[in-house]
């Protein structure tokens, strides 16, 4: 898949391939997630580490990253825990398999507020519910009916947002991992 990746021709835009599946001639197909890497490695260069205490620094900050990435759905649980650490007195580095290039984008469900401060007694949305919806990503004007839901509990009717986040790139997720680890 790299080759075919680094063989993309120049005027082709956007995500190149989609989904792939791989099988022998008559045998069955089986999916492949082109939004792999094979691996990642972070180094992080430091000021001299005393010997003694290298190994205890190296796994300490794999561990970590491997955590905040694992939080962050750049690297399933059980590839995390198949990382390597490494140090040397001037550098601590982490080697990390099977990280996802871009994330899965993913559900969710947000609830918002009463149904009756929501909407006015014609049905049409409250500036309450307009100005709560706009942190989401809506503007003024433009609600997203199709993405509201309403559900009962114990007797009152809440709002609820159920929306789509878009999976967010390594460079993000890494940085991000990155940030929370050294602080």
């Amino acid at each position: 898949l790299d080759e075919i990746l680094r063989l993309k021709p120049s005027a082709a835009k956007g995500r190149y391939m989609r989904k792939t599946t791989m099988s022998s001639t008559m045998g069955p197909g089986v999916p492949v997630d082109p939004n792999r890497v094979k691996n990642l490695l972070v180094e992080l260069f430091v000021e001299e580490l005393p010997p003694k205490a290298l190994k205890k620094l190296g796994e300490a900050f794999a561990s970590r990253l491997a955590e905040e990435l694992v939080r962050s759905r750049s690297v399933e649980p059980e590839d995390a825990d198949r990382r390597q650490a490494f140090a040397s007195p001037r550098r601590l580095a982490v080697l990390v398999p099977n990280v996802y290039a871009t994330t899965a984008a993913t559900r969710e469900t947000k609830k918002l507020m009463p149904k009756k401060v929501a909407f006015a007694a014609d049905g049409s949305p409250t500036p309450a519910l307009v100005r709560k919806l706009q942190p989401f990503g809506y503007p003024e004007g433009a609600l997203p009916v199709a993405d509201l839901l309403v559900k009962d509990e114990g007797g009152t009717e809440y709002v609820y947002l159920n929306q789509v986040i878009a999976g967010q790139h390594l460079e993000i997720n890494l940085q991000q991992a990155l940030d929370a680890t050294l602080k």
